[in-house]
């Protein structure tokens, strides 16, 4: 799965960038360097699951608009 950043808008993006700090950051407060490989996957995963949530609501919201 491609993550592509430009179909999001600022708020989401921001959303990414809180992702990857919180993982990297928190992996190596606790883990230390030796953990670096296991925060950018977890940052990955996490980034997918909220790319897919965003753009699921996303589109739920389309199909009510529009029905409304």
């Amino acid at each position: 799965m491609d993550i592509d950043l430009k179909k999001l808008d600022d708020g989401a993006r921001a959303v990414v960038v809180m992702i990857w700090f919180a993982a990297i950051g928190i992996t190596l407060v606790s883990g230390g360097s030796e953990q670096l490989g296991f925060a950018i996957v977890q940052a990955l995963v996490w980034t997918l699951m909220f790319m897919v949530f965003y753009m699921l609501g996303r589109w739920i919201y389309k199909i009510k608009r529009n029905k409304g």
